[in-house]
């Protein structure tokens, strides 16, 4: 592991920063109660899994009191031709789309211009008359539709945001209303946002909305929403509204200039997740996806992150007000069930035990419960290609993990939060900067 000290680190920062952006401000582990040689371990942790073959490379922010303390890049981009891993090497980041569409429609509620009780064919109209799809199996145990009955409402904006929609992901497991969604080439690339949205809605929706939580293609349509309120395609409301404001350079549906590509990690080869099965950052995407579509750094989302921890505003720009973010971090879920109804198909509930889910993010709802550490009221999410982040507003504490290894997602949230945590010392113990 490359160890840093911390004028080292603040130059990495401005490299890895756009430009025209401010430096993210900058502090020791010390000054913001954090055990250095806990550090350490996490890095020693990272360098050995490099070095095992278990991940290509990782780039690791941890931000304390609003500043960076930890902010290191292990291992390769590309084992290929052996690229060093940079702390600005640029990341498919998948569904961490999902928290900035997610903020984008909020700042069009919060304008006036969108609410959330609005149903979806407002803005959709294939949404209308919606049905439910009724999941059963033939005699070999293929998933078969046995019918469809009339949805007591559709789906609104409000259940879009928070998974509740009877929308589901069709890449993932088998189901009737899944297996439509590949025929009709949902789960593709080829289509638009908005004719992605309107396929979707002229499908059966796989359980009533408002009465189970399954992760889908929710954000997908809700980016094809907001598409159509701003008359404009989702890259320029996400430059006008976000990136740009947030000085967010490196962070786009595609790497649009060739020499940036170089910068790109890639996973390690397999005939599985390799780099061939993902994003391809060479290309410019006919289906702007505001469930999963964006390349990032670990600096230009920690800007991001930032923005929230400072209630929607970072270095002058506000892009939402602090009450906003206050109800998209809270718990939308209430007395809905944490799955999806009985008989349909599923992932799984995603953010696991102890946590419900606001707009957009996984919200914990209780101290324990959860295998992962954290604190009452953190929130969360990652994507589908290994990269991760959380904020434990209560611990003024923030990590963003930038990865290519959809087979170690799940395991380095769990090792990562728990190794930070023990890291980290009560807030009144840090000792000042």
């Amino acid at each position: 592991m490359m160890v840093r000290s911390i004028g080292a680190l603040v130059l990495c920062l401005l490299a890895a920063a756009p430009a025209a952006a401010e430096p993210l401000p900058t502090a020791t582990p010390e000054a913001v109660g954090l055990l250095p040689e806990r550090l350490e371990a996490i890095g020693a942790r990272l360098t050995a899994d490099v070095d095992d073959g278990v991940i290509p490379g990782a780039v690791l922010m941890i931000l304390r009191n609003r500043k960076v303390a930890y902010f290191e890049a292990f291992g390769e981009s590309d084992t290929r031709d052996h690229t060093a891993m940079a702390p600005d090497s640029i990341f498919r980041i998948y569904s961490m789309t999902k928290p900035i569409t997610s903020v984008v429609a909020m700042q069009l509620v919060e304008e006036g211009r969108l609410k959330l009780s609005d149903p979806v064919e407002k803005y959709i109209p294939a949404f209308a008359n919606p049905r439910i799809g009724i999941e059963g199996k033939d005699d070999a145990g293929e998933p078969v539709l046995e019918g469809e009955a009339p949805a007591t409402r559709g789906p609104t904006v409000h259940d879009l945001l928070r998974h509740t929609s009877g929308v589901v992901y069709g890449a993932f497991g088998r189901g009737a209303i899944r297996d439509i969604y590949a025929e009709k080439r949902i789960t593709g690339t080829t289509l638009t946002a908005f004719d992605q949205a309107s396929a979707i809605g002229e499908t059966p929706l796989a359980f009533e909305p408002g009465t189970g939580w399954e992760y889908g293609r929710s954000t997908d349509v809700l980016g094809a929403v907001i598409e159509v309120v701003e008359g404009k395609p989702l890259s320029e409301v996400f430059r006008e509204r976000i990136l740009g404001p947030l000085r967010m350079e490196d962070t786009a549906f595609w790497v649009a200039d060739e020499a940036d590509r170089a910068r790109v990690a890639h996973p390690l080869d397999s005939t599985v997740s390799g780099r061939e099965f993902l994003l391809d950052p060479a290309k410019e995407p006919v289906q702007l996806s505001g469930g999963g579509g964006l390349f990032s750094t670990a600096t230009d989302y920690a800007r991001f992150v930032l923005a929230l921890m400072n209630g929607g505003t970072l270095d002058g720009a506000r892009i939402l007000g602090p009450r906003t973010v206050a109800y998209m971090t809270s718990d939308h879920l209430g007395d809905i069930p944490h799955r999806a109804p009985e008989g349909v198909p599923t992932t799984g509930y995603l953010p696991g035990p102890g946590y419900g889910f606001g707009l957009g993010f996984a919200v914990r709802t209780d101290a324990g419960v959860s295998p992962l550490q954290g604190t009452v009221g953190d929130y969360f999410w990652g994507g589908y290609a290994g990269t991760y982040f959380w904020i434990d507003p209560r611990q003024d504490l923030a990590v963003v993990f930038m990865v290519q290894s959809v087979r170690e997602a799940a395991p380095y949230r769990e090792l990562l939060r728990n190794m930070v945590y023990g890291a980290l010392l009560p807030r009144e113990a840090a000792s000042g900067d």
